[in-house]
């Protein structure tokens, strides 16, 4: 019996050392990143969302690809973040205010006559962006 166990167990590391797993390493499972935007295709911020995909499947040599779905497809601003939440969609393109409807901490992007212009305002955020 002994024998019998040890010959299947020596088959079977044999069949494992055989196996193409080479093959299956060197295909790339592309990730699809769906994204929202409330905006038409004219909308110059879809035209940028365009560019990223491209720039993105190329970068990662298609191991990841941005489907964008605009004119509020799938939702309004505040659907589109809800469905971020829950994991339906990876990213959506929405307005400061509706995130702050849902993490007030972003409310201090948008707080009027704390920054003297766009310029002093992008220089407090430059560490974190």
């Amino acid at each position: 019996m002994g024998k019998k166990i040890l010959a299947i167990m020596i088959s079977l590391l044999f069949l494992i050392g055989c196996s193409d797993k080479k093959a299956e390493e060197n295909k790339i499972q592309t990730q699809v990143l769906k994204v929202a935007f409330n905006q038409s295709e004219k909308h110059p911020q879809f035209k940028a969302l365009k560019e990223f995909g491209k720039k993105l499947e190329a970068e990662t040599k298609g191991a990841y690809k941005l489907e964008i779905s605009p004119n509020a497809l799938l939702g309004d601003q505040r659907a589109t973040v809800e469905l971020v939440q829950n994991g339906v969609i990876q990213m959506a393109v929405v307005g400061n205010p509706v995130v702050e409807n849902f993490n007030k901490d972003f409310a201090v992007i948008g707080l009027p006559y704390l920054y003297d212009n766009l310029e002093h305002q992008k220089k407090c955020f430059y560490p974190i962006f």
